[in-house]
């Protein structure tokens, strides 16, 4: 897998900073996603942003809500300027 963190020119920052920086939006990884699987889904997400939540969205909500007394959820929220995308990465820190 390609280290991205190396980017010359380029620094990992908030989304709200890199769209900010070049003025152009940046892609969703998740819409790289819809347009690998589907071009339509794509279409219904990114244009007319039509979006369903399927099992996994709702699997995601849960076990937000049962998170223990010693975990909690991290949201992170990555962008490349030079890559031209944004994405988001909900993950579980565990306290020890």
């Amino acid at each position: 897998m390609k280290d991205l963190s190396n980017i010359p020119g380029d620094s990992f920052s908030s989304f709200h900073a890199a769209d900010k920086a070049t003025g152009d939006p940046l892609i969703r990884v998740m819409a790289l996603h819809a347009l690998a699987y589907c071009e339509r889904l794509f279409y219904l997400e990114e244009v007319e942003e039509i979006r369903r939540a399927d099992a996994n969205v709702y699997d995601g909500r849960r076990l937000h809500e049962e998170l223990q007394k010693d975990e909690e959820a991290v949201t992170l929220e990555l962008a490349s300027e030079a890559l031209g995308l944004k994405g988001k990465l909900d993950a579980v820190r565990r306290r020890s």
